[in-house]
């Protein structure tokens, strides 16, 4: 099933604060050694998704920015035949 789509800034925002959490609880880990490595690599997990997210998403942008600059390229060359 498909996620609903957040925007880059949500994202960025969760992603600052999961990293800023991370930096607090490795603080936190190293005055109390706690067996749990469950909610540090959730953490982990969660940044790893959103960076991936916003990734794909960049990746997407510039497709799309390539593909216009060919669609407006190959448009004046066609008119530019035209004439000839």
């Amino acid at each position: 099933m498909r996620r609903p789509v957040q925007p880059h800034v949500m994202l960025e925002q969760e992603l600052q604060l999961l990293l800023q959490e991370e930096l607090n609880s490795s603080v936190e880990d190293a005055k109390i050694e706690s067996g749990s490595e469950d909610p540090k690599s959730a953490i982990k997990k969660r940044v790893r998704v959103i960076k991936n997210r916003l990734f794909a998403q960049r990746a997407r942008e510039e497709t799309r920015g390539y593909v216009q600059q060919f669609e407006s390229t190959f448009n004046a060359l066609s008119a530019q035949n035209e004439v000839l």
